[in-house]
């Protein structure tokens, strides 16, 4: 589960808000537009959580290969830390429902935790300590990024409901803008990397044996070539993506589309 406050919006989960429902034109007024860092993102969510009552909220980016600063919260530092040191998101019962979830839900301390193992329930039992006690998360669908969390929680259920009520329409177009915005920081490096990349014709068809699985050696039977060849291929693409070997450098050409 998800549970933090506090004024600075460090890596991991961040707070966001905007106004009720009553407020049209700025519904649809985009915060993050001009928004071009992580740490930038988590002081406008702030921001606009407090102008406009949000309780504490947080937003996480459930793709495979998200970045550990793609989760944010608004909650206190001291559960940040621990939430992220003790990779409490592996049992998080609300990320769990999270993940394969359609439609928005409410959770709480007791029916909600009902089918989850201790090690699980554990995670809200803590969380209580923090003013973590009830929420509303609303799942963001999949695409080629990955899906994301987008949730609202609050000290007692009365709060919750109330904030969730005059709010809802305005949370969920908040949920879905900070999103994009998350997914369009992970594009921009990635657009940039793929036309720094240059890659001869012979390191292209190196990469994709790899991609596959291929040894040295049956990568050298198929080019017909020596194995030294292939090693002196190799040893020219890892450093032109950062990578640590040839298999990661393989995985960081087909998430850019260069192979």
């Amino acid at each position: 589960m998800e549970a933090l406050r506090s004024s600075d919006c460090s890596f991991m989960l961040s707070e966001t808000g905007d106004d009720a429902i009553e407020h049209g034109p700025q519904l649809y007024d985009n915060p993050f537009s001009n928004v071009t860092a992580v740490d930038e993102t988590c002081r406008v969510l702030r921001t606009v959580a407090d102008q406009h009552g949000i309780p504490d909220f947080s937003y996480l980016n459930l793709g495979n290969h998200a970045p550990a600063d793609r989760f944010f919260a608004s909650y206190p530092m001291e559960w940040r830390q621990r939430y992220e040191e003790k990779l409490y998101i592996h049992y998080d019962p609300v990320v769990a429902v999270g993940r394969r979830a359609r439609l928005p839900y409410f959770w709480n301390n007791a029916n909600f935790l009902k089918p989850f193992r201790k090690s699980e329930r554990k995670v809200f039992h803590e969380a209580r300590d923090y003013g973590i006690n009830t929420g509303y998360s609303i799942p963001i669908p999949a695409n080629s990024a990955g899906p994301g969390l987008f949730t609202v929680a609050a000290r007692d259920d009365a709060s919750l409901i109330e904030s969730v009520e005059t709010r809802a329409h305005m949370i969920f177009v908040l949920a879905l803008q900070v999103h994009d915005h998350v997914l369009s920081l992970d594009a921009a490096p990635d657009i940039a990397k793929h036309a720094a990349i240059e890659l001869t014709a012979r390191e292209i068809e190196c990469l994709k044996l790899a991609a596959e699985g291929l040894s040295t050696e049956q990568i050298a039977d198929r080019l017909a070539i020596s194995a030294a060849t292939v090693n002196y291929h190799f040893g020219k693409i890892v450093p032109k993506f950062d990578a640590a070997n040839r298999h990661h450098a393989a995985i960081k050409a087909v998430r850019l589309g260069l192979i």
